[in-house]
């Protein structure tokens, strides 16, 4: 028709059409006051609570509220509000103690991991008696030889302090603490002997029970070390020793009495 009125252009001509309905202030505080009220509240169900369409739902929760559905990542703990303002409180203490250059230097933190220990068999262990006639026994390639150890481990700018492997389905109470924590003083005596004859070493460790248990204080007390204050549930504060346990791993492979030349085995 609009050929034959000359118009050869192609083009549409405006038409207004009817005004959408559905995304109007109404239904905009509509769909906003179910999110208010649950956050995990799908489509499906607002378009049912109020009488629209998912198709407008969605125009609304994406083009009028500005909204998008994302899935929250897990941290370790949910902080209080008192929390977070001790949090505050030690952070700005400890960057006070950081004015002093050698705070950073004094300070021995610590951590735990699991390694695996080897302890191949020979031939020789693994022969057994058997009649001339019988067969040879049987042995698998993969046996149950590899152990797990606990591995407690101090160290400072300068490498490691301290490491000690505890026995087997052990746990690390207070009083096993405490006598690590000795140890720890003797190695600390030995390896750093200038911050030992000030007594400027301080304690950078996380809020495990065992560190955090009563009788853990009065050790510490008696034998003046001193602590690195540690909000709790604050994984950041920690020291980043990433870069600490793949290299140990690393020496293990090579042999056991590698690391063993550096523990005092209990």
């Amino acid at each position: 028709m609009r050929a034959l009125e000359g118009d050869k252009s192609g083009n549409d001509k405006a038409c207004p059409g009817c005004e959408p309905t559905a995304r109007n202030l109404a239904n905009v505080r509509a769909v906003q006051q179910i999110v208010n009220e649950d956050r995990h509240a799908m489509i499906r169900q607002m378009a049912a609570e109020t009488n629209l369409s998912t198709g407008s739902v969605h125009n609304i929760i994406r083009k009028d509220l500005d909204l998008k559905k994302k899935a929250p990542k897990f941290v370790p703990r949910i902080l209080t509000q008192e929390q977070m303002d001790l949090r505050v409180s030690i952070c700005r203490e400890n960057l006070k103690a950081m004015e002093d250059p050698l705070f950073l230097w004094s300070v021995v933190t610590r951590d735990e991991s699991w390694f695996s220990v080897l302890e191949p068999e020979q031939k020789q262990q693994s022969c057994q008696w058997v009649h001339k006639t019988d067969k040879r026994p049987k042995k698998a390639l993969r046996s149950r030889q590899v152990h797990k150890m606990m591995m407690e481990v101090f160290f400072d700018d300068q490498g490691v302090v301290h490491l000690e492997f505890l026995p087997p389905k052990m746990t690390v109470t207070a009083k096993v603490y405490i006598g690590i924590l000795a140890r720890l003083r003797e190695a600390i005596r030995r390896k750093r002997p200038a911050i030992w004859n000030d007594n400027s070493y301080r304690i950078l460790h996380d809020n495990a029970p065992a560190h955090m248990a009563m009788p853990t204080f009065p050790a510490m007390v008696e034998t003046s070390m001193k602590v690195v204050n540690h909000p709790p549930y604050s994984p950041d504060l920690a020291p980043a020793d990433f870069w600490f346990f793949p290299y140990l791993k690393a020496r293990s492979e090579d042999g056991f009495s590698l690391l063993c030349q550096h523990s005092k085995m209990p």
